[in-house]
């Protein structure tokens, strides 16, 4: 995971140096349309002009930088020339500081963090391996460390380069989050490891007398030197016992642990896997931080496109994990349900076996999830695609992106009414194993058809949303092979199938939702500025996707080898 992350950090950095700070005040959109030809005069390499607003677009045709920064370009018109030599290239990597080192440390400490400890603890916690505390609280002495790193970092700054940012106050939640979510772990682990024991008296010494105390139980007492475990079972849980015994022989802990107990695995449920969502996050909010970008009225822009490419990339991930085989106890990979109720096959259910048992899925299906994450961002983005114009007027690219949102709203519907249990009571169905819904791909196909054909103000933006926007087709092409190929075979027992189709899926999601993120204005005008076409971001964006599988699939891995052991 580490690698895929250092190859987004160093192509941010290649990318977004030269990032304007307020945009100049004005949109791309209002540039171009309120543009008008004045008089320009250059003197000493530097471009004086009277009534041209500066815009980095081209009046007549679009411009190619052909690898050349965009200033040493002969051929450019007065606004773009002046748009350029007033663009403002500072970062928080530009700026010369006496704590730049504590910058580096906070960002390599972070993805080591986020991108191995954490998703590796997760996959501990789910196992209940002994050495998910161990693996915890390193996470924690390292998440801790990297925050530590920032907060010292951050103030020696000035505060003009980016003022009430997001990020500082996200480091904060995210500092009392992680204390928050160590000490629930901890909790709940005492509690189900008293659980296990029996709820036994737990016997200890009180370290001012010498009296034995116990805690009431409706067994027999439960001395620790009787808690070493069968011959047989490994070191590391014989170890894990003996130290809970001796935590919990402490009277504070013991009583804090039976007070607690539940709450904390409530806290520790909810956090868990949310908090893994706020890393990507965080990590994404620290790219634009470090990069200053969505500064001012750009902050729209670089909020839709961080958003949406990011639960693309979150959806591919999700992806590759059922592919591997993640959840598969509640039929999510491809397999069928195993807690659904047994059918006989002389029901109608489609693809059966003779003199075998179906299982039909009437559980919560991922198909289902997926369906109303669309109708849910469909129904709640159709009034917000205008919400940069600075006037507040519908232009003809807010009515664009509003009508997709009106496609997401009305296939995302149509998939949740395709899995309704209550239509289903009043319209003719034929059951299948699985469950064939195609609008889910349907919505990210025509998303990805119309944005790849979205027409820029920039040709290398239109290059780079045409990229991410045949990934998503792709994507939804072999998701519906997915569904030929599961048709034709459907599963018969509750073991992953892992449809090939679906890796490609998965790479295509990952992917497109990178570039899509990278498809916003304030990157495009880094690319443009360096002279970097939209092939160089593809090359390193796939590269970094195989790589974030690759690390995804090891960490799945070691889940199955504590599975074993």
């Amino acid at each position: 995971m580490k690698l895929p992350c250092l190859s987004i950090i160093v192509l941010a950095h290649l990318l977004l140096g030269p990032l304007s700070v307020n945009a100049l005040g004005a949109t791309l959109d209002s540039s171009v349309t309120s543009l008008h030809h004045g008089s320009c005069d250059i003197n000493n390499g530097e471009t004086n002009c009277t009534n041209i607003i500066p815009s980095p677009a081209k009046l007549h045709s679009g411009h190619s930088s052909h690898g050349m920064p965009i200033l040493n370009m002969t051929d450019l018109e007065p606004q773009q020339r002046l748009f350029w030599e007033q663009y403002d290239t500072t970062t928080y990597w530009s700026i010369a500081n006496d704590h730049k080192v504590m910058l580096y440390l906070h960002t390599f400490s972070l993805i080591i963090s986020v991108m191995a400890l954490y998703p590796i603890s997760i996959m501990l916690s789910i196992t209940k391996s002994p050495f998910y505390i161990p693996v915890l609280t390193t996470h924690l002495i390292v998440m801790l460390f990297s925050l530590l790193a920032f907060f010292i970092y951050e103030p020696s700054t000035p505060a003009y380069l980016y003022p009430n940012n997001a990020y500082t106050k996200m480091s904060i939640i995210l500092f009392f989050v992680t204390i928050v979510h160590y000490v629930a772990a901890i909790v709940k682990s005492l509690s189900e490891w008293v659980i296990a024991a029996g709820t036994h008296d737990i016997v200890f010494d009180d370290d001012n007398s010498d009296t034995i105390h116990s805690i009431s139980s409706a067994h027999d007492d439960l001395d620790i030197d009787n808690l070493e475990p069968v011959t047989g079972q490994p070191f590391e849980t014989k170890y894990q016992n003996q130290l809970m015994a001796n935590i919990m022989a402490n009277k504070w802990v013991n009583s804090t642990v039976c007070s607690f107990g539940y709450l904390s695995t409530l806290v520790f449920s909810l956090f868990n896997p949310l908090l893994f969502i706020y890393h990507v996050i965080f990590v994404f909010t620290g790219v634009a931080w470090s990069f200053r970008i969505g500064m001012g009225n750009q902050v729209f822009n670089v909020l839709a496109h961080f958003i949406k490419g990011g639960v693309f990339f979150l959806f591919g991930l999700l992806t590759w994990a059922r592919f591997i085989g993640a959840w598969a106890d509640k039929g999510w990979a491809w397999n069928l349900n195993p807690n659904d109720e047994t059918q006989s096959d002389e029901e109608d259910i489609g693809n059966d076996y003779e003199g075998t048992k179906i299982k039909i899925n009437k559980k919560l299906t991922m198909e289902f999830i997926e369906c109303f994450l669309i109708f849910f961002y469909g129904s709640t983005n159709i009034f917000m695609e205008h919400m940069a114009n600075t006037n507040g007027a519908w232009s003809v690219k807010d009515l664009q992106h509003a009508s997709i949102a009106f496609m997401f709203l009305g296939g995302g519907l149509a998939g949740l009414l395709c899995e309704s249990q209550v239509v289903s009571r009043f319209l003719p169905n034929k059951k299948h194993a699985i469950s064939f819904n195609p609008f889910g791909a349907f919505v990210i196909f025509w998303t990805g058809i119309l944005m790849s054909q979205h027409e820029q103000e920039i040709p290398t933006s239109t290059i780079i949303h045409s990229q991410w926007g045949n990934l998503l087709a792709t994507a939804a092409v072999f998701r519906l092979f997915t569904y030929t190929l599961l048709y034709l075979k459907p599963p018969t027992n509750a073991e992953p199938t892992r449809p090939f189709t679906e890796a490609i899926v998965s790479f295509c999601l990952i992917a497109g939702g990178l570039v899509f993120i990278q498809s916003n204005t304030e990157t495009v005008l880094g690319m443009v500025y360096r002279g970097i076409d939209g092939m160089f971001t593809l090359n390193v964006t796939v590269g970094a996707t195989a790589l974030l599988m690759s690390w995804q699939f090891v960490v799945f891995a070691i889940k199955g080898w504590s599975e074993r052991s």
